[in-house]
């Protein structure tokens, strides 16, 4: 029966492998892949980008067995299965593509590594495995963010304490001379984290501002007493 629904399938092999890794359908992808005639390495490349996305582990897992994907793949944004994977925050199939040895600061859309879309978003299981695997704390996206000013800039605080914990470099600046202390002040949140792992209260963004002129601007009483 299987082999009767290969022959059908061998002609369009693309919607068949993106189908089965929808659908999680791991018995079909199985039968998909040890059928060579049936499948193009760029659908194989398509299926691993979209399982990546989807969290399906077991089919990462099978589309890397056949050795026939490259690890440097990527979308049409320049996003790769590993950055896809922190995205959708699935830490699963981030481990088991960092195991493989996936690019771990590879950049995407933004230039954005995969350790600042997990700062950005929150994703705290995903953002450890990272930085265990050796990710670079201080990459730039194409704004001059780092990590940790993601992290302050939409409010996270327990990933501005792990980024802290890892010795990043706490005073780094974007292209707007913003630090992670000028997002915190602005948001009245995180001040403490931040000034007792040696934030620098008077560093000034490219208009001169310091996290203080911010605080007071806005009126954050809370975040003046400290600063």
């Amino acid at each position: 029966m299987c082999n009767h629904a290969v022959n059908r399938w061998t002609g369009s092999s693309r919607s068949h492998v993106l189908d089965s890794v929808k659908n999680n359908n791991i018995p079909i992808l199985k039968v998909l892949l040890k059928v060579p005639q049936s499948i193009k390495k760029n659908d194989l490349d398509l299926g691993l980008l979209q399982a990546a996305k989807l969290g399906h582990t077991e089919c990462v897992s099978c589309i890397l067995a056949t050795k026939y994907v490259c690890q440097d793949i990527s979308d049409s944004h320049g996003n790769t299965p590993l950055f896809l994977s922190v995205q959708a925050d699935k830490p699963d199939v981030v481990k088991l593509l960092v195991n493989n040895g996936d690019s771990i600061n590879s950049k995407g859309v933004g230039k954005c590594s995969p350790l600042h879309v997990a700062a950005k978003l929150g994703n705290e299981e995903c953002l450890d495995i990272l930085i265990i695997n050796g990710a670079n704390l201080n990459s730039r996206d194409s704004a001059g963010n780092t990590p940790l000013i993601l992290a302050a800039k939409h409010s996270h605080l327990l990933i501005i304490q792990k980024l802290l914990n890892v010795k990043c470099d706490i005073n780094a600046k974007n292209n707007d001379g913003w630090t992670a202390l000028h997002y915190c002040s602005r948001k009245a949140m995180g001040v403490d984290i931040l000034l007792e792992a040696g934030a620098d209260v008077n560093v000034a963004d490219i208009d001169n501002i310091t996290p203080l002129l911010i605080a007071a601007t806005e009126r954050v009483s809370t975040v003046l007493s400290k600063l």
